[in-house]
Parts: C-alpha cells; sequence; structure tokens
C-alpha cells in the first residue's frame, strides 16, 4: 500500500491524524506507515518541515519532488529502498535502519544523510546508486554493503557483529572523518572483506585508527592524510597494497602505531615534513616488543623516527635520514 505525506509540517509518529494519503496530495486519514507501505513525500506534500518524533517504520522511503525539510532524531527503519529528493533539506539526523530482506538500494542524489545500519534481522543486500555521504557511520551487522565503486564519506565503517556479513568496495574512494576507530571490525568471524582496488582514507586530525582483530584484512590502498595528528593507529595483522602515512606541517612529533605485523605488498609511505622538526615516530602499542613491517618498497625515510620496528622483505635493509 503506498502512503503519501499530506500532513503539513508535523511529527511522523504513532499518530495518524489526517497526514497521510492514499494518493499524492490525497484526502488525508489514512493509518500510519507499516514495514509493508512505499512511503511518499512529492511535490505535493508541500514546503514543510516533517521531524520523525518517534519510530518510523515503511518500506520504500521516496522523496523525489519534495522540496520540504526531512528532520528528528528517533530511528527510521526501512524495509526498501531509500531514494533522497535533490531539492529537498535533509537535517534529520538519526539512524536510518536497512532491515530488508533482498536487494535495496540507496540513492542520496547530493544529499548527506545521518547514519545509516545493514541490520543482521533480514540481512539485506544493500547498494549504493551514487556517490554518498553520511555525516554518521556507516554500521554493517548483517547483510551486504556494496558501494559499487562510488564514493563514500562518513565518520567511520564499522562491522563487528557475529552475523555473517559482506563488504563490497569496489573502486570506492572511502573517506572517513571520525577519530577513534573509524575503521571498526572488532570481530571478523562471518565477514567477507572485498577491498577491490578501493582507497580508504582516515582524515581525522586527531586520532584516527584502523582497528582490526588480530587476525587481520586484506585491504587495498590506505592513507592516513590527518598531518597533525595527535597519533594514528593500526591494529591486527593486516596486508595492504600501499599504506601511506602524510607528514607533519607544523613542528612536533606524530607518533604511528602499530599492534602487529604488517604485510605491505606495494609501497610504505611514510611522509616527512618540510624540515627536521617536523617527525613522524613508528612503534609498536607496547615499547620493548618488536613489530615487523614487510614491505616490497619504502619511500625515502628522511625525518622518520622508528622504535621496535623492523623492515623486512624486498625493501630490506632501508636507510634514511634524521
Amino acid at each position: 500500500m503506498d502512503r503519501y505525506w499530506v500532513g503539513g509540517t508535523a511529527n511522523w509518529d504513532a499518530t495518524a491524524g489526517t497526514k497521510w494519503a492514499l494518493t499524492s496530495g490525497g484526502a488525508g486519514g489514512q493509518a500510519v506507515p507499516t514495514a509493508s507501505d512505499d512511503v511518499y513525500f512529492d511535490a505535493a506534500s508541500g514546503v514543510v518541515t516533517v521531524t520523525v518524533s518517534a519510530t518510523a517504520t515503511c518500506k520504500n522511503l521516496n522523496f523525489t519532488g519534495f522540496t520540504g525539510t526531512f528532520a528528528g532524531s528517533s530511528q527510521v527503519q526501512a524495509y526498501g529502498n531509500l531514494v533522497c529528493g535533490s531539492g529537498m533539506t535533509w537535517s534529520y539526523t538519526g539512524t536510518v535502519v536497512f532491515v530488508g530482506p533482498g536487494t535495496l538500494q540507496i540513492t542520496s542524489n547530493g544529499k548527506t544523510v545521518g547514519p545509516i545500519q545493514i541490520s543482521s534481522t533480514g540481512s539485506p543486500t544493500v547498494e549504493l546508486q551514487d556517490a554518498f555521504a553520511s555525516s554518521g557511520s556507516i554500521i554493517i551487522s548483517g547483510g551486504t554493503f556494496t558501494t559499487n565503486n562510488f564514493n563514500v564519506t562518513a565518520t567511520s565503517l564499522s562491522s563487528s557483529s557475529a552475523s555473517t556479513r559482506t563488504i563490497n568496495l569496489g573502486s570506492s574512494t572511502v573517506t572517513l572523518s571520525g577519530s577513534g576507530s573509524v575503521v571498526q571490525f572488532g570481530a571478523t568471524t562471518g565477514m567477507t572483506f572485498n577491498a577491490g582496488t578501493s582507497t580508504i582514507v582516515l582524515s581525522s586530525a586527531t586520532s584516527p585508527n584502523l582497528n582490526v582483530a588480530s587476525t587481520g584484512l586484506t585491504f587495498y590502498d590506505v592513507s592516513f592524510t590527518g598531518a597533525n595528528a595527535t597519533q594514528q593507529q593500526v591494529s591486527g595483522a593486516n596486508t595492504f597494497r600501499n599504506l601511506t602515512v602524510s607528514g607533519r606541517t607544523s613542528a612536533g612529533i606524530k607518533p604511528f602505531i602499530v599492534d602487529a605485523d604488517q604485510t605491505i605488498n606495494g609501497t610504505l609511505t611514510l611522509s616527512a615534513g618540510t624540515n627536521a622538526t617536523m617527525r613522524t615516530f613508528v612503534r609498536p602499542n607496547s615499547i620493548g616488543t618488536t613489530r615487523t613491517l614487510t614491505c616490497a618498497a619504502v619511500a625515502s625515510l628522511q625525518d622518520i623516527d622508528f622504535r621496535d620496528i623492523t623492515i623486512a622483505g624486498a625493501a630490506a635493509p632501508v636507510s634514511g635520514t634524521r
């Protein structure tokens, strides 16, 4: 069944009132949408503000033609697709939980949405239809997340449940702006991670971590671009094609911490600042415990400091200047 918003500026909540119609611009008075109902906000809905003030449920959620504002912070549970309207304002900060089952699509039309979660309940396959930007996190609790090679921006990418789940990054550039564990794969049992030819960028200027369970995962290119970050860290015994750490742009020392051995099949790049006062300090998480970086190639190591780090592989031995 279809539900069209005709309720003016009001809350999307458990009260039906005169908010919902069966047709675009039709007469209100229909029941609040359920998981079986496709929900539409369109041109006939008006330039209004709709606030999600209680958990909202729907099948497909479509804003095509809507020029109003979607607001609120309570959860939206979507059993179908999400299509944002190019002319709408998205100020909603709650989490859209994709429940499924089946294949669901996200078309954001240039809008920056809030956090999204793929539920383990229906374990849907969620596919991007265009470049995706979130002001919050992307959480894969179950099912499949496929970027379809579109670029992704979010604060973090997380998947640590016990459910079967798959992440397909294709050739996407995934830029994560949060601090702390911005890549959080604390549990990898049941997870299939297909890095493809993707680039993951950890851009925070504070303390971004790539946090993976101890067995690690295989990534393609990963870059830490926060020049003057408080620290940057890699956890888990991972494999990369290229691993890049940007240099400082102001005087000081930036720790780059590894808590397990890492394999870099391409190039390890530890960039220097513009002078010897701008330094990157590569060390293990526990001083006195040696970590090995097995590298096919290492870029210039000028003004890079090491403690308890062994460089092995084709790149060894390495040299640099202090």
